[in-house]
């Protein structure tokens, strides 16, 4: 476990998730994912769990699954990502996950599902990834780099680091 900042500085304690986790995590998106293709991604979801990268704040309200690309393992495509009415807590988990525990991560790709829309996500992706997905329907692309400098940039101006 490690502790994550939100940018009013509190702090929140990041969990390496569970098999035991992902149902409960599961029930918090389940009415996005198809019930044809349930199975299938609480099985990613899995993969996830036993590869290390599935985190989650420590009373669950947000959660980051996502599975690194064998090739090249700067690179993930993400599978789960719960907590867009956390702002704060979703800013403490990046920060605690990409500033502390795997600052190799680089980009995670995702695709949305259906229900889901990109205005939900867009405070943690770049203006490219937006315009991308908006012209082909292409994976949403979020830039750990840049994640972790308007975290450090929001950290600065508030004085906590």
């Amino acid at each position: 476990m490690t502790e994550g900042l939100d940018i009013l500085g509190n702090s929140h304690t990041i969990k390496l998730c569970s098999k035991y986790d992902i149902r409960v995590h599961y029930r918090s998106i389940s009415e996005f994912i198809p019930t044809e293709e349930e199975a299938e991604f609480q099985s990613r979801m899995l993969e996830c769990v036993e590869e290390g990268t599935a985190f989650a704040i420590y009373d669950d309200s947000c959660f980051l699954y996502y599975k690194k690309e064998e090739v090249q393992p700067k690179f993930a495509q993400g599978v789960a990502l719960y907590g867009m009415g956390n702002p704060l807590k979703m800013m403490a988990l990046f920060s605690g996950i990409f500033l502390n525990i795997d600052k190799a991560t680089f980009v995670i790709n995702f695709k949305t599902h259906p229900g889901k829309f990109v205005s939900e996500y867009k405070s943690i992706l770049t203006t490219a990834s937006i315009k991308r997905h908006n012209i082909n329907n292409s994976s949403l692309m979020i830039r750990v780099d840049a994640v972790k400098k308007k975290i450090l940039a929001l950290y600065k101006k508030k004085g906590i680091l």
